[in-house]
């Protein structure tokens, strides 16, 4: 398909933006069904209880769900597969072998029934996740890799990278992973010389040359003598690793002057050029008269270097109603995001963000650009039970109210509004927004089966009602099913949404929504020497061609020559023959 996303105008005094209406729409694609077949090539088997997915840049799914089949063992049946609609692959299954071992995934005690933990998809295909294993020496591991070529990086009772001989893995925590190939975890230590005091510690790097970025024990960057790491909250908290390599972590500290007031922080960096970006007891501000950190959450970490965490404050002026913030930016120029207490944009005068403890996992959605979504109670004038929950979107200082319960819910009969209940918002890369809401009006409720309903951005910012409980949706070949359950799980910058169903005959699956097209954005228009160098937004396995005309009027648009195949970032394309035309207008197309 071929359409106009977006023209510059350029002319002789200047330049101005030309921007074409642009209109939304939603798709589906059927990625899997509970029933369906499940291509292991060793039988009869089917997919069922499939759990939430998630979607790469390229459109490939991940998703884990137990198999049903007459030679399958109740609860020895969970799986991991990667793929699109119709050609699907299997990553690992339990009770099959775990490469890297003499043995085979599964579980060893009957009080677990969690498998292939926390897995990690990356834009490149390949997964990352934590897995137990049924017998041998290791009781469990990490392992990294597309289908058919998984790696262990880390096993229980391996020699632990970067510690003295005799030093061993004794728990790993849940991985981070990123499409260059690198893996991040947190571990417990035994062995020699492994005492309370220096048995933790953080690894990064590829398979088969993992380094120890920090160890308990060891001195933390940016403290006084003697301070040194404590704690890495292995079963709470999963390092932050973007596709730069760099690292973002939180740590707890031990030593001379250290107490319950600071002894917390967050890290920002890699192996040996780590640097401290908050901590327990400093000033959020920077200001000496302005508030102190008392408590930070878990950071995340854009691909550009930006890290969001939520903290609480104290100190003058502070107290339950604005105690609680959340901070976005590169290490050494945070700024305040939103702070109980504040104004919350997009609404009236005199109401404020109430409580931002709403986020189960405490920071923000955060996108590859920096931008952020959270979902938050307000408080204030005119605000009530029907009114005081809202989910916002956007750059800080510059946030989006995108939905507040008593509004109206888009696509929906009039009257029909979101209640006060949302779900977290999932953010795309390119800062696209999609959340459960839950809806009250005439004849809505649960009681008729309609009452929640899945909304997301498209490209402009528009807000779209995806699926709506009570609706239907063609799983394929015109088969309708009812929806009773929906939810958005992982969003990429093609505008793809994975998406959770749960049907109202019982039966489940995963299907894609695309929201609308994400058009090219050009991002400047520029003299460079004697043509005019054009730059723009792209996506990734997309291809583009960069057209001009000197009438937009007449139009007569021609290519330039070349197109331009997609890959994430921003492209440029040379305009080389300019100097006939004192007036010349450029659009890019997708091809």
């Amino acid at each position: 398909m071929t359409s106009t996303r977006l023209g510059i105008a350029l002319g002789l005094i200047g330049m101005a933006a030309w921007v074409p209406q642009f209109q939304g729409q939603i798709t589906f694609t059927t990625v899997v069904l509970n029933g369906q077949p499940a291509p292991t090539g060793d039988g009869d088997l089917s997919f069922t209880l499939i759990t939430p997915g998630a979607i790469n840049a390229s459109g490939q799914v991940a998703f884990m769900s137990r198999l049903r089949g007459p030679d399958v063992v109740p609860f020895k049946d969970q799986s991991l597969w990667v793929g699109v609609p119709g050609s699907l692959a299997l990553v690992a299954r339990e009770e099959f072998p775990a490469p890297g071992t003499s043995t085979n995934f599964g579980l060893r005690s009957s009080l677990l029934n969690y498998f292939f933990n926390s897995f990690v998809f990356t834009d490149s295909g390949a997964v990352a996740f934590w897995a137990p294993l049924l017998s041998g020496p290791s009781d469990a591991g990490i392992w990294f890799g597309p289908p058919g070529s998984l790696d262990a990086v880390a096993l229980t009772g391996d020699t632990a990278p970067g510690t003295t001989d005799g030093v061993k893995f004794a728990v790993l925590g849940s991985p981070a992973a990123n499409a260059s190939g690198q893996v991040a975890f947190t571990a417990q230590l035994a062995g020699t010389g492994v005492t309370s005091a220096n048995n933790q510690g953080l690894w990064s790097g590829v398979p088969g040359s993992l380094m120890l970025v920090a160890r308990s024990g060891s001195r933390a960057p940016d403290t006084s003598d003697g301070q040194v790491y404590s704690t890495f909250f292995i079963d709470t908290s999963i390092p932050s690793l973007n596709g730069a390599g760099q690292l973002a972590f939180r740590a707890r500290l031990r030593g001379p002057g250290v107490d319950a007031s600071n002894d917390e922080g967050i890290w920002f960096g890699g192996p040996g050029s780590l640097r401290l970006v908050a901590r327990e007891g400093s000033r959020g501000f920077g200001s000496s008269e302005d508030p102190i950190y008392q408590s930070l959450s878990a950071p995340v970490l854009s691909d550009v270097g930006q890290l969001a965490f939520r903290c609480t404050l104290r100190g003058a002026g502070v107290g339950p109603a604005n105690d609680t913030a959340y901070f976005v930016g590169a290490p050494g120029s945070l700024v305040l995001a939103v702070r109980e207490g504040a104004h919350a944009p997009g609404t009236p005068d005199g109401v404020y963000f109430g409580d931002l403890t709403l986020l189960s996992d405490a920071a923000p959605s955060l996108s590859a650009s920096g931008q952020i979504a959270f979902r938050a109670k307000l408080t204030g004038a005119g605000v009530d039970a029907a009114n005081d929950e809202g989910i916002w979107a956007g750059p800080a200082g510059s946030l989006s109210l995108l939905a507040r319960s008593g509004s109206h819910a888009p696509d929906t009969p009039d009257a029909v509004n979101f209640a006060s209940d949302f779900n977290n918002p999932v953010l795309s890369p390119s800062g696209q927004v999609a959340f459960v809401g839950f809806l009250t009006g005439p004849d809505v409720g649960p009681e008729n089966e309609n009452n929640s309903g899945l909304w997301a951005t498209d490209p402009d910012g528009n807000l779209l009602l995806v699926a709506r409980e009570g609706g239907l949706l063609d799983v394929g070949g015109g088969e309708l099913r009812s929806i009773h359950s929906v939810g958005g799980s992982s969003f990429n910058a093609a505008s793809q949404l994975a998406v959770a169903v749960q049907f109202a005959d019982g039966s489940q699956g995963m299907v894609v929504a695309t929201v609308g097209t994400v058009r090219p954005r050009i991002t400047a228009v520029r003299k460079a020497g004697a043509g005019i160098q054009i730059d723009f937004t792209t996506v990734a396995g997309k291809h583009y061609a960069v057209e001009f005309t000197a009438d937009l009027l007449e139009g007569g648009w021609a290519a330039l020559p070349n197109t331009v195949a997609g890959t994430g970032s921003v492209a440029s394309v040379l305009d080389s023959v300019v100097a006939a035309q004192p007036t010349r207008f450029y659009r890019v197309r997708v091809l």
